[in-house]
């Protein structure tokens, strides 16, 4: 039963993921279009060039996330080492894009769409993560998903964990003993 809530979470952050490599696409080309007063550019989203290209783009960069090791569970990693993440994974997909564009001649493929579309999708991919985290924060607060731990060491030290445990209620954890 947990495993299947596991994969079913796992599955709609993937859908999530893929969702926000198109809007941050999708934002990229209009705001091209509004910085260089060039409308035609978000029509040729429909040809065959361009659906190739998104869809290579949503499998780069689920792949890039998975390889860094951002699907797994989470539940104990700061924001800041979850941004971290992202960024060395927006990094790495836009240098793979650049190769690729490089080296396949894709001239409909601007530079300003990747720097803009870069930006979109680290920021965005940011805010998701710190939407998720305040509504686990939410459930775990009503008691839902949580996971009792038992604290064993000297009392100093494990009074500290037990600090750092009700200072972060987003982590899911409930002290069972010391």
């Amino acid at each position: 039963m947990i495993t299947q809530k596991i994969n079913i979470l796992r599955f709609l952050n993937i859908a999530l993921d893929s969702l926000i490599v198109l809007i941050s696409l999708c934002l990229a080309i209009f705001v091209r279009g509004v910085i260089l007063h060039d409308y035609s550019y978000p029509c040729m989203i429909f040809f065959r060039q361009e659906q190739l290209a998104l869809v290579g783009l949503v499998l780069l960069w689920n792949y890039l996330l998975r390889l860094h090791g951002l699907y797994p569970t989470i539940r104990l990693r700061s924001l800041f080492q979850v941004s971290w993440i992202i960024f060395k994974v927006t990094i790495t997909a836009i240098a793979v894009c650049v190769f690729i564009i490089t080296f396949a001649k894709m001239h409909f493929v601007s530079r300003l769409t990747l720097i803009l579309f870069g930006g979109f999708i680290f920021f965005i991919s940011i805010a998701k993560e710190l939407i998720l985290r305040e509504l686990f924060k939410i459930s775990r607060l009503r008691g839902r998903g949580l996971r009792n731990v038992l604290i064993v060491g000297e009392r100093s030290f494990a009074s500290k964990i037990i600090k750092s445990i009700e200072n972060n209620p987003y982590l899911g954890l409930k002290v069972a003993g010391v």
